[in-house]
């Protein structure tokens, strides 16, 4: 029997194109695999809906002020009201918490809604751009575990969100092209604006966008780059705003904040690169820490990444007209959508070693799996029907696995630190969630090997000196908040902190000191003037009831200045006065306590003695 070569046409994942090509809408067959499609991403993100707040949910959402105030949906839109300039999703964090509250549920629902709708929409995509296997590579993308982090964690809204605009902006932008109509491009730019309100990851659009035409037409023409224009704007103001609003951010003690020489940052990008490349095609073992990298003294073999990259698209490009051309397209699309997390920037959160994290990945996976897709339906259809089965079907089973584990703090942070014992952020969250449940021993241990891996770790060593000072462990706790407020004198919090500490263990003449200094630092810190306020007070009763009235009067005095509302610190003064037989001044604060608080019997009383006292000769 005749046995015939592969043709490499045959071969070849994407097919050649003379030009742009109108597409069809949606016939009944498709609409049903829309839905399907779908159904599917809903169906494996089932356990998510179940999951709870986690990580920092508490400070964008749960514990938020301005996403609780009524006036919130206006002050989203104010640089500095929140982490990060996100405003089109703070807004929608501002409408469901009117909606749902506390209630997990909801926010979880609309993420998956969000995912699933783009899933389809990505689809879409791919068809237009006429790639083998779009629905395959929808399908992969849909159920790939590694995007679990942006759709099972509540605050990855903004990941959901401006992936859905992403994809509405590529599609208005490829139907521009296909009928010329201008308000499709002004649709466009409008969506991408959108987009870059939600979260900034889709930054580099404009240039996938010239992919794009590369891709369609074999080269960029000059109208191309004036089309793109705008959105190259668009994508450099956000990119501004990001940085400054990381830079806000950046304290010290945060770790971040190291710059690194451009040499070592070219050679970070290319860990980076197939670090995420291989999460794409081998989703094992994820977490929501990765073992940090050890680049400080980098040896020959540290750029052997980066130059690995440079010799794969060296191949593709040499092969590009025997189908290296789609390993190219591919490759520049999951390179640029990686570029402003890869570590080859001195963003301010990267700090001593490259960041990885699944969530940074979830724009960048779509032209992996895109190739991935086409590849395979390239094989006979037996082969496709076996590989989907198998493939997807693990897919789904690891994803239902991983949307579990956000159940809460301790299972999603325990998994974590059971693949990587170091992982020091875990070791804060699982700590944090042990003291909610009155663990405190337990929660020491965590918050310990979370300042013992990183000693300049102060949110940590805080939160340990919190917990020994509940446990009693007095001189323990002192010495880890002097450490704190050494590595990171000018927060506020820190002092605050480590004043009610020192209240628990009644030392209050060291606590007014610490809540003085949170004043001066943050003079609108309304906690810690009310505990400024008992400090004094507590302080000064302490000192009277051991006949030390000078000491007494001076602290009251004080609790009267702070808060001169305040009735019971009026009475109590008046009474330490009058002690010293300084009764016209002791009626002074008697008859302000009367004032304040006309209807307690002991103020009406001490008002009335001290009168008489004064009358008398």
């Amino acid at each position: 029997m005749k046995v015939n070569a592969y043709n490499a046409k045959e071969l070849e994942p994407f097919p050649k194109y003379d030009g742009i090509r109108a597409m069809p809408g949606l016939d009944k067959k498709q609409w049903w695999f829309a839905i399907a499609l779908a159904g599917l991403t809903v169906l494996v993100y089932l356990p998510a809906m179940q999951a709870g707040f986690v990580w920092d949910d508490n400070i964008l959402l749960t514990d938020n002020p301005v996403i609780h105030s009524a006036d919130g949906w206006w002050r989203v839109w104010l640089p500095g009201a929140m982490m990060d300039y996100y405003p089109v999703t703070w807004m929608t964090f501002w409408l469901e918490w009117r909606l749902w509250g506390t209630n997990a549920t909801g926010y979880h629902v609309t993420n998956i809604l969000l995912h699933a709708l783009s899933v389809v929409l990505i689809w879409r995509i791919l068809l237009r751009l006429q790639v083998r296997g779009a629905w395959l590579a929808a399908l992969l993308f849909a159920v790939h575990p590694v995007n679990v982090e942006s759709v099972a964690w509540v605050s990855e809204r903004k990941n959901t969100l401006s992936l859905l605009f992403y994809a509405l902006t590529m599609l208005a932008y490829l139907r521009f092209e296909q009928e010329r109509d201008r308000r499709w491009y002004g649709t466009a730019v409008g969506l991408f604006l959108l987009a870059l309100l939600s979260k900034t990851s889709g930054v580099m659009l404009p240039a996938v966008l010239l992919l794009c035409d590369w891709w369609q037409r074999g080269k960029i023409e000059r109208k191309d780059l004036v089309r793109s224009a705008p959105f190259f704007l668009l994508a450099a103001v956000f990119g501004v705003i990001t940085i400054w609003s990381q830079q806000m951010q950046l304290s010290p003690g945060s770790g971040g904040g190291v710059e690194r020489p451009l040499l070592f940052r070219l050679g970070a990008a290319g860990h980076v690169f197939w670090f995420y490349l291989f999460k794409t095609l081998a989703p094992v073992r994820l977490m929501t820490e990765y073992p940090l990298w050890k680049f400080d003294k980098p040896t020959a073999w540290f750029w052997l990444p980066s130059l690995a990259v440079v010799a794969v698209v060296a191949v593709a490009w040499w092969y590009r007209a025997k189908g290296g051309r789609a390993v190219l397209f591919a490759l520049f699309y999951f390179g640029a959508m990686l570029l402003p997390v890869s570590g080859l920037f001195n963003m301010p959160y990267v700090g001593r070693s490259p960041v990885v994290t699944d969530h940074l990945q979830y724009l960048a996976m779509i032209g992996v799996v895109g190739l991935v897709a086409s590849v395979v339906v390239s094989f006979s259809r037996e082969f496709v029907k076996g590989i989907v089965v198998v493939f997807v079907g693990v897919l789904c089973f690891l994803t239902w696995s991983r949307a579990a584990s956000y159940e809460n703090h301790e299972r999603l942070f325990g998994d974590t630190l059971a693949k990587n014992p170091n992982a020091t952020k875990a070791h804060l969250e699982v700590g944090n969630a042990l003291v909610k449940r009155g663990r405190l021993d337990a929660a020491v241990f965590h918050f310990t090997e979370a300042v013992r891996l990183k000693p300049r770790f102060v949110e940590a060593r805080c939160n340990l000196a919190n917990t020994l000072a509940q446990l009693g462990r007095a001189d323990e706790a002192i010495a880890h908040f002097q450490e704190a407020i050494r590595l990171r004198p000018n927060t506020a919090e820190l002092h605050y902190n480590f004043g009610l500490a020192l209240v628990a263990l009644q030392r209050l003449d060291e606590a007014i000191p610490q809540f003085r200094r949170a004043l001066e630092l943050k003079p609108d810190f309304a906690a810690a003037r009310a505990n400024l306020v008992a400090a004094h007070y507590n302080h000064a009763l302490a000192l009277a009831r051991r006949g030390q009235l000078d000491g007494a009067i001076a602290h009251f005095t004080e609790a009267v200045r702070l808060d001169p509302s305040n009735a019971l610190a009026h009475n109590n003064l008046g009474i330490a006065l009058a002690q010293q037989g300084r009764i016209a001044e002791a009626r002074v604060h008697f008859a302000e306590a009367v004032r304040l608080d006309p209807n307690d019997p002991d103020y009406r009383r001490n008002l009335t003695q001290s009168t008489q006292n004064t009358k008398r000769p």
